[in-house]
């Protein structure tokens, strides 16, 4: 999975504003219907934007999702979940991305033990222009983001407006640490 082995390593910030995500390539994508839920790890308290994409390949395109969630310190070194009012429609012909914006929080993007696969650590300053977190560090950041999708296979999906965070209460929801496996 894109969440290397769910132990927090490091925060990432660039003392400001800083937009980072994981993308989906189709291919993982098949026999899912429907996202769900997104699970943040979140390490300092501050205003997270979570925005959801389908489609670009060296960047996510418009968001069909963008929601701000305010955490506090008492949301702080704990899995944050956002769920969805109504599961979104996953295109499995096209690029799932999974993005996070704070400007207020010094190192908001919370990191584990990377894994060899790039699209778990996209980062970008300006939002538009995005790269592997290992190649925007020069090679010396080699860590994977701690967000996870949660899928589901077999539902429906109409809306994209979502609440959080909250916990999940729907047992027969699947669990998917990005990879939606």
């Amino acid at each position: 999975s894109y969440c290397g082995n769910d132990s927090f390593q490091t925060g990432i910030g660039a003392g400001g504003s800083l937009y980072w995500g994981i993308m989906m390539p189709s291919t993982m994508l098949t026999g899912r219907n429907a996202l769900t839920a997104v699970k943040l790890y979140v390490k300092q308290a501050g205003t997270y934007q979570l925005r959801v994409s389908m489609g670009g390949t060296s960047a996510p395109q418009s968001p069909l999702i963008t929601q701000t969630e305010h955490f506090t310190d008492a949301d702080t070194d704990s899995w944050q979940t956002i769920l969805l009012n109504t599961p979104l429609a996953i295109n499995n012909t096209q690029p799932l991305w999974v993005t996070f914006y704070c400007d207020d929080a010094p190192y908001p993007a919370t990191a584990s033990a990377a894994i060899s696969d790039f699209n778990g650590s996209w980062v970008s300053t300006d939002g538009s222009t995005w790269t592997s977190l290992y190649a925007a560090s020069g090679s010396t950041l080699n860590y994977t983001w701690m967000i996870k999708c949660v899928t589901s296979p077999n539902q429906p999906a109409l809306a994209v407006s979502i609440d959080g965070p909250s916990t999940l209460r729907n047992s027969s929801r699947q669990e998917a640490m990005s990879r939606c496996s």
